[in-house]
């Protein structure tokens, strides 16, 4: 084993032989950054642990996006924080996992953790605090190749998500490429079973396995509309490493990487990829197009909300209910497998996944969400500017399609801010309705997104789909718990000559913003 292929076997070990492959660290770009950003070696006035000073440590220390993490450390340590030029910029005390995590960090080199406790002072080896604009070349992107099913993708800052592909059932990738989307959700997206068969009664409807039917659009509508779907698990949840922090920074660009991995890949239609879901899945999407992916061909947010605080405090009033309850089980799905987290963690753990039982190191440092949304907050900017889904959008440069209701008794009726936000862009087709959080996702909704779908991220003309009356009016009925509801529209656009001219038909014959009154599945007796 060379070099980089050493230092990878020794941060995460249990990857060089993991059952499920989904990368190797001996290929150039995604091996050369994890060597540059996990070993840095001292830059910028800092001497290696054990040259002059404290002795080398067995922890290891990392840099992130405005934050560091020690990891391997023992329990109970007091672990102090330096930059380059020797000041103590924080500290923490070592969690049973044997990790720390410090935010807040000032982008540069040469930071290290040291123990003072005990005879001789140690420290970690120097490394990196990264920023926003620390994007890895695109080699690191391309070096990762994904097969269907369950996937570890390797992060900029060296944690790994747990990512599932999904495909149209009976395809594999020889079959492609695909026109592809990603769900990205802090919800139990990535469960490798099938949701379809679970669904058709092929399989049990009990099986842990099983991704949480709130990830449906990207576990089973998409597919059986014939995408390839790239099931994201947000970082601190699932199998997924890292700490969870609810629209912080590091989650932000995860997504921006996965996009261009994904996109890279070979079996991808075009190298482009778009994103859809509903809820979590809706309103992440906004800040991952707002981190500007190269290789984002378009986004289709639904339910989403415009901002943490007013999803918590609506009309400045602590929202106990929805609110309160959304984020108790955020803090739980955040902590730590086995014995913690979403039940499909523990069940993979238990199938002999050492990647997903490694990663749960860092998720007891999540962030304490009681600063976000709980009881006598004020919206404080430093904490929710750089959370809220509208101001990511404003920096959104490909198409829209975002649909939402306006009694939405879940993230409230104050999503529409976005619009607004959107403006500059001009390529933004929004559909408001009367009633609840699910219908988004009613039969005239389904119709109007697919064309989206179709034109914008497929780069086809729209094609009708036998499945989208059945599988629309089932998925309703099954969210709603019955209620019967309408024969979606007929897919538009079929008979253009061209994507080009679907794309201007399209443009043309669809409000940038519409409005549905009325809005309803059955008749009134």
């Amino acid at each position: 084993m060379g070099a980089v292929g050493a230092v990878g076997a020794a941060i995460y070990p249990s990857r060089m032989h993991h059952r499920r492959g989904p990368f190797t660290l001996s290929s150039p770009g995604a091996a050369l950054w994890l060597a540059a950003v996990l070993v840095a070696v001292a830059i910028g006035g800092a001497n290696p642990a054990g040259a002059s000073g404290p002795a080398a440590a067995s922890f290891r220390g990392h840099g992130s996006i405005d934050e560091a993490y020690a990891l391997g450390a023992p329990g109970g340590a007091h672990l102090t924080l330096v930059n380059a030029a020797g000041a103590n910029v924080g500290s923490g005390v070592v969690d049973r996992l044997g990790a720390v995590l410090v935010r807040n960090v000032t982008p540069g080199t040469g930071y290290r953790f040291e123990e003072q406790g005990g005879a001789t002072p140690t420290a970690s080896r120097p490394f990196s605090v990264l920023s926003a604009h620390s994007t890895p070349s695109s080699s690191f992107y391309a070096d990762q190749h994904l097969h269907v099913g369950l996937n570890y993708l390797l992060m900029r800052d060296g944690i790994t998500l747990a990512a599932t592909v999904r495909l149209p059932p009976g395809k594999t990738l020889a079959d492609g490429p695909f026109p592809t989307v990603i769900e990205y959700s802090g919800y139990d997206v990535a469960g490798p079973a099938s949701l379809i068969a679970s669904l058709e009664g092929q399989t049990p409807s009990n099986n842990p396995l099983l991704p949480s039917t709130s990830t449906i659009v990207g576990s089973a509508i998409a597919p059986l509309l014939g995408f390839a779907t790239v099931s994201l698990q947000m970082r601190g949840t699932g199998c997924s490493g890292g700490a969870f922090d609810l629209l912080g920074l590091d989650s932000d660009y995860d997504g921006y990487d996965a996009v261009q991995i994904v996109g890279s890949q070979s079996w991808v239609l075009n190298h482009k990829v778009g994103m859809v879901g509903i809820s979590y899945s809706g309103f992440s999407q906004l800040v991952v197009a707002g981190t500007d992916p190269p290789d984002l061909a378009a986004i289709t947010p639904l339910s989403p909300t415009d901002d943490l605080f007013s999803t918590g405090y609506p009309g400045g009033i602590y929202n106990d209910g929805f609110s309160k309850s959304w984020i108790e089980e955020r803090i739980s799905d955040a902590k730590a497998a086995p014995g913690g987290g979403q039940p499909w963690t523990t069940a993979e753990i238990d199938t002999g996944d050492t990647t997903c039982l490694s990663n749960q190191a860092l998720h007891p440092e999540a962030e304490a969400l009681a600063k976000l949304v709980g009881p006598g907050l004020a919206r404080t900017p430093s904490l929710f500017d750089q959370r809220s889904p509208t101001d990511w959008a404003a920096h959104i440069k490909v198409p829209v399609f975002m649909a939402g209701a306006l009694e939405d008794e879940q993230v409230g009726p104050q999503w529409p801010a976005l619009i607004t936000a959107l403006r500059h862009d001009q390529d933004v087709y929004v559909t408001m309705m009367n009633g609840t959080h699910i219908d988004s996702l009613g039969p005239d909704t389904i119709s109007r997104w697919l064309e989206f779908l179709d034109i914008y991220v497929a780069g086809q003309v729209p094609t009708a789909s036998p499945l989208l009356d059945p599988l629309a009016s089932e998925v309703y009925s099954q969210a709603t718990g019955g209620a019967p509801s309408m024969t979606p529209p007929p897919i538009r656009f079929t008979d253009e000559p061209s994507l080009a001219a679907a794309k201007a038909s399209y443009a043309a014959q669809t409000p940038r913003v519409r409005v549905l009154f009325d809005y309803g599945g059955g008749r009134s007796e």
